[in-house]
């Protein structure tokens, strides 16, 4: 099972600041699963961090269509359509992720 050890090792860099590690290891465990929404949605912010929201909404639509009930992929999705200077689509992803997050957040 590295596949998760990648998964974990993915998001220490993330927030250690090494998005490009970050990616590198999501990209490992994509490749075993590219079902993974988790990995994806990592992916796909780590990309936005690269500055590359195109590649990070590609990743982030996908992790979406596979849980459509995940908030922060949502609220990712929004950032990276802000990053483009799409404010109504960015609108509808944070709307649609603050609907879905629970009231106690």
């Amino acid at each position: 099972m590295r596949f998760i050890a990648y998964r974990q090792r993915a998001f220490f860099r993330q927030e250690g600041g090494d998005s490009q590690g970050a990616i590198d290891d999501y990209n490992h465990v994509i490749e075993v699963n590219p079902k993974d929404a988790e990995a994806l949605r990592g992916r796909g912010y780590a990309r936005i961090k690269q500055h590359e929201p195109d590649a990070a909404i590609v990743d982030l639509t996908t992790a979406i269509a596979l849980n459509p009930n995940d908030a922060l992929a949502y609220r990712f999705r929004g950032l990276a359509y802000a990053a483009k200077r799409n404010s109504k689509r960015a609108d509808i992803d944070f709307a649609t992720a603050l609907q879905l997050e629970p009231k106690s957040r």
